[in-house]
């Protein structure tokens, strides 16, 4: 009887074990699951992070050459800011010699319309 209880007992054991054995597998499985979900998870991140540097990359390009643009534009109005200034200048030296010879034409006129008189 003795026996009998042993082979019982060992083979509840058995099952148990079989059981333990069963749930290790299962606990395997949905630890390799989570290990596969976790690389998926870093290759997202990893191309998401590529991806945002190359945006980054492309961005700092850009702003370079408007930035490069923009002193271009700045230097050409400067430029035609000068020329214009310089036009100014002509205008206004034109514009007193013509005022000048206005004035001394008026005095020789003065003088013929007194000498005719």
């Amino acid at each position: 009887m003795a026996h009998a209880q042993s082979l019982a007992k060992l083979s509840e054991l058995e099952m148990a074990l079989a059981q333990e054995k069963g749930a290790s597998a299962e606990k395997a499985k949905e630890l390799d699951q989570v290990k596969r979900d976790l690389d998926k998870t870093r290759q997202e991140k990893e191309k998401m992070s590529d991806d945002f540097e190359e945006r980054r990359k492309s961005y700092l390009l850009h702003t370079a050459d408007l930035n490069k643009r923009i002193e271009q534009y700045a230097a050409k109005l400067a430029e035609e800011k000068e020329r214009t200034r310089e036009k100014d200048d002509r205008i206004t030296l034109l514009n007193d010699e013509l005022a000048q010879r206005t004035g001394e034409l008026d005095g020789e006129r003065r003088e013929l319309s007194s000498l005719q008189a």
